[in-house]
């Protein structure tokens, strides 16, 4: 047993290591500091503290030539906005919270003068990329919604965030354990009495074991989970300058594909 975790770890820590590698760019957050941005709350998904201060660095309006910040309502509003009831659904929940992602929202301002005017607010900066800040974290402790079962909890591999929301979801498996069982455990926490209100965030959910690795989306089936092929040795090339003491594996460029920042 504490071989196969071995295993599994090893795999997990080389992901970790990739992400972090400072060509890669992403900022490791440890499972004990997840939960510290998480107020404690392993209810909670967001990384609030991340959020919030990405939200006030990101947006501000003009007005008159002058630039200013939006109130702290307004940042409280955008981050209850982002957190989408699961009233109609997991779907639809992610549904409106990608448009959040993509397209932003706006909010109204009282301006000195004694008017009103919205202003367009964001979440994430599609221009300027080096604005948003990457992170990735492992163990990531959620509260099931059915607090009757045994088991209270799930605990994915690794999760990677942009300004404090959750986006990918990566399960990972020793060598002997085929890949698709980690697309099963990611199906089943998408149910509505395992760990939806993470997964209606996610944009990106990630299956691997050593040698083989696919990618789906939230809601996507494990007949429809795809491999990435990679035409061109360039990836290969950039990603021999980040690992040096073992091969570079399937599960190295579709993370390389699929989560370089741009």
């Amino acid at each position: 047993m504490n071989d196969n975790i071995t295993l599994e770890q090893v795999i997990q820590q080389n992901c970790i290591n990739l992400l972090s590698h400072k060509e890669f760019g992403y900022k490791f957050i440890t499972k004990e500091d997840n939960l510290i941005f998480r107020e404690n709350k392993t209810s909670a998904v967001l990384l609030k503290k991340i959020l919030i201060e990405r939200l006030y660095a990101l947006n501000s309006y003009e007005y008159k030539g002058q630039n200013y910040k939006f109130s702290a309502n307004n940042i409280s509003k955008a981050v209850e906005d982002l957190d989408v009831s699961l009233n109609e659904g997991l779907i639809v929940a992610n549904e409106r919270i990608t448009n959040h992602l993509l397209l932003g929202t706006s909010y109204e301002e009282n301006l000195d003068d004694g008017t009103k005017k919205s202003f367009s607010f964001k979440y994430i900066d599609f221009e300027n990329i080096e604005n948003n800040h990457f992170f990735v974290t492992e163990e990531f402790i959620v509260d099931r919604a059915n607090q009757n079962e045994i088991t209270k909890t799930r605990r994915p591999d690794l999760i990677v965030f942009v300004n404090g929301i959750p986006l990918v979801v990566i399960e990972l498996k020793k060598s002997s354990v085929n890949y698709e069982n980690g697309i099963k455990q990611l199906e089943k926490e998408q149910k509505k009495d395992e760990i939806p209100h993470l997964f209606k965030y996610i944009q990106l959910t990630i299956a691997a074991n050593s040698n083989e690795a696919r990618y789906g989306t939230m809601g996507t089936p494990l007949k429809f989970y795809s491999l990435w092929k990679e035409e061109s040795e360039k990836s290969k090339d950039t990603l021999k300058t980040m690992i040096y003491n073992r091969e570079i594996s399937s599960l190295d460029l579709t993370l390389f594909a699929l989560l370089s920042k741009d």
